[in-house]
């Protein structure tokens, strides 16, 4: 859907080199957007083990 919409700015008039600055401009925001929310995601604890802890021989 990207390409075909991409494709039809084109046909209207519009150059690749703007595309290519929308895409850019758009995709910051949004990559932003995906590592706030990724750092907000509590991280993952390391499982407990039962028992005394085993010492390597």
């Amino acid at each position: 859907m990207l390409a075909l919409s991409g494709l039809v700015l084109v046909l209207f008039g519009v150059s690749w080199w703007t595309l290519l600055t929308l895409v850019l401009l758009l995709a910051c925001p949004a990559v932003m957007a995906t590592v706030t929310y990724l750092s907000l995601q509590p991280l993952p604890t390391p499982e407990q083990k039962s028992g005394p802890e085993k010492s390597d021989k």
